[in-house]
């Protein structure tokens, strides 16, 4: 099992924060977002993590090497370009070859991956989403479900 951490975003909403530094580098206290977020894989049983990166990449590579001083493994799926979600997994595909999580760069949890992971394998889906339930108007970007969570 891989963790793919989408990563290679511009972050235009948050300049000028993001003019120097990737979203996922901005820190939160002491440390980067993005630290939080690999702790947190880590912490649900998956070592093996693969950052699709591309604006400022440099400084996420030199800040967190191949992973081993956090206690996991680290490629870069790098891209000339900034690209949007399908496209930075097109460029982690060469590195997965089984089941992953994917997840946000710029994203925090505090709910259990590992027990995702493993209902997902017990009920051998083809996905599973981590949803968060939210009353909106809005009419995009929102996924509708039915009672027994299906999409």
């Amino acid at each position: 099992m891989k963790a793919v951490i989408l990563a290679g975003g511009l972050g235009t909403r948050l300049r000028p924060l993001t003019n120097k530094k990737p979203k996922p580098m901005l820190p939160l206290g002491k440390k980067p977002l993005l630290e939080y977020l690999i702790k947190w894989i880590r912490k649900n049983g998956v070592k093996d993590i693969v950052l699709c990166v591309s604006y400022l990449h440099e400084t996420i590579e030199k800040y967190f090497e191949d992973g081993s001083k956090f206690g996991v493994n680290i490629e870069y799926a790098v891209s000339r370009k900034p690209l949007a979600t399908a496209g930075q997994l097109k460029t982690a595909q060469k590195f997965i070859d089984d089941t992953f999580v994917c997840v946000y760069g710029d994203s925090l949890f505090n709910f259990s991956l590992r027990n995702m992971i493993a209902d997902h394998k017990k009920k051998k889906s083809f996905i599973t989403m981590s949803l968060y339930e939210h009353k909106t108007s809005i009419k995009y970007g929102v996924i509708d479900t039915k009672n027994n969570g299906k999409v």
